[in-house]
């Protein structure tokens, strides 16, 4: 007899899928990834700032980020499991909205999973303030 279950994935491939399902820009398919407690940080010098919670917290986050920059890719990313958490390095680029001038940054990312999904998100920007600056706020 064969065991059909799903082979549960190791919190890289978790967050991992996470990160996939942002670069699709379909929001479905990101809460799909998403635990249904999930909280994200971010912090108050942004114009996208808060603590965002639940599935609906996230679709709000999404919409203000996007309101704010126009084609937002990660690039480089780079994941490290460190037991309790997995820790992602990438480099932000995109256009701010407001201003048309670009950025290109590097984030870190610490990122908790429970139950198969992502369940916690508290991003460190290598530069706030610069952020600030090229959307013009």
């Amino acid at each position: 007899m064969t065991d059909s279950s799903p082979v549960p994935k190791n919190n890289v491939q978790v967050v991992q899928a996470y990160y996939q399902a942002t670069s699709t820009g379909n929001l479905e398919t990101i809460l799909d990834t998403l635990h249904p407690e999930f909280i994200l940080y971010e912090v108050e010098s942004l114009p996208y700032k808060g603590t965002w919670q639940g599935h609906k917290g996230a679709a709000e986050f999404l919409a203000a980020f996007l309101k704010v920059w126009e084609n937002p890719r990660m690039e480089d990313l780079e994941f490290f499991d460190i037991g309790s958490e997995v820790v992602v390095r990438f480099k932000l680029k995109a256009t701010a909205k407001n201003t048309a001038k670009e950025i290109e940054m590097p984030i870190t990312e610490f990122i908790k999973v429970r139950d198969g999904k992502v369940s916690e998100i508290l991003p460190f920007y290598q530069d706030t303030a610069k952020v600030v600056e090229v959307v013009g706020c």
